[in-house]
């Protein structure tokens, strides 16, 4: 049975020697479903969810975080938040396991920049996994941060008895590194891994209770210790769901493309700031400015998707080769919905012998904008090479209008 896995960025800045701090519930939030995996011939990650920030904006986070344009691993956005900030920042939930056989293989691109020394040696929180909203599994990653200025990165214990476990690891300033970390219930096993290398393996016995779940949190946050901050910016996040799955995330970059011109087979939604879906739906950074609306008595439209094979404009100039492995692609937007009585609206992306499944944003309310993600889908090289198509459809006459400010398709993938 599934429940739901968060991950969160949360603003906490501790002494080494502290647990886990400072995580609170989530204002908005990454709506995801679980879909069916698609056959394929080579063997990727079961990614549950991914995000590169490649809106332009920020997605599904509330709290102090900035996007950027200027300083990013892959596509063309990465965001950052600057330690200790004034509140937390949240990103979001995606479906998994809920056993107490339950594993979590989570992965983010992190760059370290120190803005001023602390007087005190403290430490981060960084990357981990947890359940019950706020209680981590297990343990997570700490950054430690010296009076130096010294970075490095550590395996920390978060039961009711923490403690740091292995040794640090020395990193350098101003350098993307691929931070990834597996917790195994069962085994009570800690494992990171730093660019694709295991650097540190932990397990334990422990007389506490172990709580089993399936919530993952990046956390940071609020400063404890006496002056000193960082910048720590993240992109290509990933996190994967199946249970048996024991292949981490891997390498992988997120990268997106906008929708472009071509021959629709649904094309009923009405357009504001522009003739066609693909003038309105495509602004990056997100912009409401232009929009899409379903007609009042029910409708489909099409959006069509270039490859990712070929440079696209405004999207950087990573691209999926032949020789790279597709993790998984999927379909993400901005959506927000008209009042009136309740209607069905869905959304999703097929590519050439693949298909997201429909996605249901029953969760839309009124006055609220969402992001919205469907599952990544594996698919191969073939259907990432040629164009195409998200569906979006409202269900139902009259009641609720489906609007759409913008939409992306994304691919995690490694070279």
């Amino acid at each position: 049975m599934e429940a739901q896995k968060k991950i969160l960025i949360i603003l906490a800045f501790v002494f080494s020697s502290s647990c886990w701090a400072g995580i609170t519930s989530a204002k908005r939030f990454l709506a995801l479903q679980s879909t069916v995996p698609v056959a394929s011939t080579h063997t990727p990650t079961d990614l549950g969810m991914m995000l590169g920030f490649e809106s332009g904006t920020l997605e599904a986070q509330s709290g102090t975080m900035t996007v950027t344009s200027t300083t990013y691993r892959s596509g063309a956005y990465a965001a950052y938040v600057t330690a200790p900030a004034a509140t937390d920042v949240t990103i979001g939930t995606f479906s998994g396991p809920d056993s107490t056989t339950s594993r979590c293989f989570v992965r983010a691109a992190i760059r370290v920049e120190v803005n001023t020394n602390p007087t005190t040696n403290s430490s981060i929180g960084i990357l981990g996994c947890g359940a019950g909203g706020s209680t981590p599994l297990l343990g997570h990653v700490k950054l430690n941060f010296s009076t130096t200025g010294a970075l490095s990165l550590q395996l920390h214990r978060s039961d009711s008895s923490p403690g740091s476990l292995g040794s640090a690891i020395s990193i350098n300033p101003n350098q993307w590194y691929v931070l990834e970390l597996r917790t195994y219930v069962d085994g009570k096993t800690l494992e990171m891994r730093i660019d694709g290398v295991s650097v540190s393996t932990q397990s334990y016995t422990s007389a506490d209770p172990i709580i089993y779940g399936s919530d993952v949190f990046l956390p940071l946050s609020t400063k404890t210790g006496s002056g000193g901050s960082v910048a720590i910016y993240y992109d290509d996040i990933a996190g994967l769901h199946s249970t048996g799955d024991s292949t981490w995330p891997g390498m992988g970059k997120v990268i997106a493309r906008n929708g472009v011109s071509g021959a629709l087979t649904n094309d009923s939604f009405v357009k504001t700031g522009g003739a066609t879906i693909d003038a309105v739906l495509s602004d990056t950074p997100y912009s409401a400015a232009s929009n899409a609306t379903s007609p009042s008595a029910g409708g489909q439209q099409d959006l069509i998707m270039p490859p990712f094979t070929s440079i696209q404009t405004g999207h950087g100039t990573d691209v999926i080769s032949a020789t790279s492995k597709i993790n998984g692609c999927s379909v993400s937007a901005f959506i927000k919905r008209s009042t009136g009585a309740a209607r069905t609206f869905t959304m999703q992306m097929s590519w050439a012998g693949f298909s997201s499944g429909v996605k249901s944003l029953s969760a839309l309310t009124t006055s609220d904008l969402f992001y919205y993600l469907n599952d990544p889908v594996k698919v191969d090289y073939a259907a990432v090479n040629t164009n195409s198509t998200v569906t979006f459809a409202k269900s139902g006459s009259a009641g609720q209008d489906m609007i759409i400010e913008d939409a992306w398709g994304l691919c995690d993938y490694v070279p």
